[in-house]
């Protein structure tokens, strides 16, 4: 898999769980997103989506085995994104986890929600 269709996969992935959230608190959210990354050689920092894949990309034929998805803040201007690569050994991508089927590693989990107005 390439980077362009990694990217296009995260950002699928990154609008499911913002409109899951959304599902849940019945209000619309931001997609302005900032993600807070975890793994892949970061400790929490704030990235642009962007920024956030260029860490998570390893390479065409290797992948990180799950990386987990939560929104965790949202403000009228701002979305925030929980985004964690396990420390697993980065494998191919049938390897990953992969459910549902075409997510690849991609793991949403379903977190509260802080409301900042």
């Amino acid at each position: 898999m390439d980077r362009d269709t990694f990217g296009q996969l995260f950002n699928t992935v990154l609008e499911q769980a913002v409109v899951d959230a959304e599902n849940r608190l019945g209000t619309v959210l931001s997609r302005s997103l900032e993600i807070e990354l975890h793994g892949a050689g970061h400790h929490g920092d704030r990235l642009s989506p962007a920024a956030a894949l260029s860490s998570l990309y390893i390479g065409p034929d290797v992948f990180y085995r799950i990386i987990d998805v939560a929104v965790m803040v949202a403000s009228p201007r701002l979305t925030r994104v929980f985004v964690r690569a396990s420390n697993h050994q980065p494998g191919d991508f049938e390897h990953t986890w992969n459910t549902p089927e075409g997510n690849g590693p991609f793991k949403i989990l379903l977190s509260s929600v802080q409301i900042i107005e």
